[in-house]
């Protein structure tokens, strides 16, 4: 039957030329035959593992931190993360920041890679489950984790070092804070992003990479995702940008 279902995906796939899709799909049905996602749904729904879920449902009875139970959704959005990076060589060390449930850096762990993931310690009054459903998940996966909060000219934990990637997928770079009930931003400016830049680009080994993913959905932006004068700071680093566009700033230390 399994043979069945991939040959007929492989075949529409193909048709399209995407062999990134296919890399992808045969990974998460080779990941789904050892992992029980269903056992993450029925946790999502479980009044008796987290009390404070009930008033905290959206959408779907799932919402905030919850929705990372979607194993399907999120395992294979995390291997085409992976892919999308093309990466060369193996045995590579890998820091994803803001890793969250850990699915980029449990699928990068089979890939190979010495991967280490890092998230927030304190829980936001917004977002009160968020470390516990975060920890519950990255416990299963058995992946190697840093719990610390990334904030305005604090550097990052001494654990963070010869990087050959670091990597923060969805990211949020904000002060972020309430308002009465509802959720605030406060974008970066140039100084803290120089200082947060200056600390990361330090972490890599020499041909190091840092991939930055920009959360799309801050209410504050209109238009952009880095202050103004932004590039003309990137280069005080020594650095070789390969992508910087939107959302996304892709650079290699020189």
């Amino acid at each position: 039957m399994l043979e069945f279902f991939m040959l007929n995906h492989i075949s529409n796939l193909t048709k399209s030329n995407n062999l990134e899709r296919i890399k992808v799909l045969w990974s998460y049905l080779s990941i789904k035959k050892k992992i029980n996602f269903k056992y993450w749904e029925e946790i999502a729904q479980s009044t008796s593992t987290f009390p404070k879920i009930p008033q905290l449902r959206g959408l779907n009875g799932i919402s905030g931190a919850q929705k990372y139970f979607n194993f399907e959704k999120f395992m294979r959005l995390n291997i085409s993360r992976y892919y999308q990076l093309n990466l060369k060589k193996k045995n590579l060390n890998i820091v994803d920041l803001g890793c969250g449930a850990g699915y980029f850096v449990y699928f990068a762990g089979l890939k190979g890679h010495n991967a280490l993931g890092l998230d927030r310690a304190t829980s936001p009054e917004f977002d009160p489950i968020g470390p516990e459903v975060f920890n519950l998940m990255t416990n299963f996966f058995g992946i190697r984790k840093v719990s610390h909060n990334i904030q305005p000219f604090v550097p990052l934990p001494i654990e963070i070092n010869n990087c050959d990637l670091i990597t923060a997928f969805n990211a949020w770079f904000d002060g972020n804070y309430l308002s009465g009930t509802e959720r605030k931003y406060c974008p970066w400016d140039l100084k803290t992003w120089e200082y947060f830049l200056e600390d990361s680009i330090s972490r890599l080994n020499s041909m190091g990479r840092l991939y930055l993913d920009v959360n799309e959905k801050w209410e504050y932006q209109k238009g952009y995702y880095y202050p103004q004068n932004f590039v003309e700071m990137l280069e005080k680093f020594p650095i070789k940008i390969k992508r910087f566009e939107k959302n996304i700033l892709d650079i290699i230390k020189d």
